[in-house]
C-alpha cells in the first residue's frame, strides 16, 4: 500500500502561477529510476506515502473550485419569500490567485440567470455577496421548476392555495391551449417530491411546502455554478514550504512519509 506525490523542487523557472513546494499530481508506486530526466531531481521532489493508496489521497488533486454558501436573512411567512446570501467559501488571497478574476468570489453575473430561473431576483450586490429574493410560489410555476420556457408557462392560468402555518402551497395550473407535455409536468412534479394532487385534462393541482421547494432551488443553482475556477496562469491549491522541499532535496530528492506524517506538512492556499 502506497502512492507518491510529486511535487515542484529548485528550478530555474517556474510556469506561470506555481511555486516552489506546490503538489503536482499523485501516482502509484514507482522507482525514481522509471521517471523521465526532465522529472528527477532537484527538478521535481517525490514524497512517497507508506499507508495509503492513490485513491485516498485524490484531494491533494483538487482543483480551485467555486461552491456556494447560503445564509438566510429574512423570511416574510405571509408571501414565504425568503432573502438569502450567496457567497463563495473559497476565495484566494491576492499572492495565492494564480491569475484568476476576482480571486474565486462569486459575481452577479453567474447567479442571476439562474435565479430569476427560479422566480427569484437579485436584491443587493456586494464583493463576494449576491443578496437575492426567493418567492416559493413564483418557484413553484417557473421554468426552474418545470424545465419549460417562461415564455409558455406565462401564458398558463395560475391559482394558489397556501397555509401559513405549515408552509403547504397547493398550486393549480391550467395549461389549456399551452404546448406542454401532461406526462412532463406530472413528471417534474413527482421528480422533485412534491404531490400531484389531481390531473385532469389540461388542469394540474400539485402541493409542497418550502421545506422541500427551497433546498431543491439551491441545491439547483449550486449544481450549474460549482465548478473549477479558470485562471490565466496555473493554479495549484496545495503544497509543502520550501524549506521543506529543501530537507527532502538534502535526503536525496525522495522521502517516506505516513499519511499523518504528509497532512501535518501539507498547507491549503484557500484555507
Amino acid at each position: 500500500m502506497a502512492c507518491s506525490l510529486m511535487i515542484f523542487g529548485d528550478r530555474v523557472s517556474y510556469p506561470s502561477g506555481i511555486s516552489k513546494g506546490d503538489i503536482l499530481t499523485i501516482y502509484p508506486p514507482m522507482r525514481q529510476a522509471d521517471l523521465g530526466t526532465r522529472e528527477q531531481p532537484p527538478r521535481f521532489v517525490r514524497v512517497n506515502i507508506t499507508d495509503r493508496v492513490m485513491s485516498q489521497i485524490l484531494q491533494y488533486q483538487a482543483p480551485w473550485s467555486i461552491d456556494i454558501d447560503w445564509q438566510q436573512l429574512s423570511h416574510d411567512v405571509p408571501t414565504d419569500t425568503y432573502v438569502v446570501r450567496a457567497s463563495s467559501p473559497m476565495v484566494a488571497a491576492a499572492d495565492n490567485v494564480g491569475g484568476a478574476t476576482d480571486r474565486g468570489r462569486l459575481r452577479r453575473d453567474q447567479i442571476e440567470s439562474w435565479i430569476q430561473g427560479w422566480g427569484g431576483s437579485v436584491v443587493g450586490v456586494a464583493p463576494n455577496a449576491i443578496d437575492l429574493s426567493l418567492p416559493i410560489y413564483g418557484a413553484m410555476k417557473s421554468r426552474g421548476f418545470f424545465h419549460y420556457p417562461q415564455s409558455l408557462l406565462d401564458l398558463a392560468a395560475w391559482s394558489e392555495v397556501y397555509d401559513q402555518g405549515t408552509g403547504l402551497h397547493t398550486v393549480t395550473c391550467n395549461y389549456a391551449g399551452v404546448q406542454a407535455s401532461p406526462d412532463n409536468l406530472e413528471k417534474r412534479v413527482r421528480n422533485l417530491g412534491l404531490t400531484v394532487v389531481d390531473h385532469v385534462l389540461d388542469e394540474i393541482t400539485f402541493s409542497g411546502d418550502r421545506s422541500i421547494i427551497f433546498p431543491e432551488i439551491k441545491h439547483e443553482v449550486r449544481d450549474k455554478i460549482a465548478g473549477r475556477v479558470q485562471t490565466s496562469g496555473n493554479f495549484l491549491r496545495y503544497a509543502i514550504t520550501p524549506a521543506q522541499v529543501d530537507q527532502i532535496l538534502v535526503a536525496g530528492g525522495e522521502v517516506d512519509r505516513t499519511f499523518a506524517q504528509v497532512t501535518a506538512e501539507i498547507t491549503d492556499k484557500l484555507a
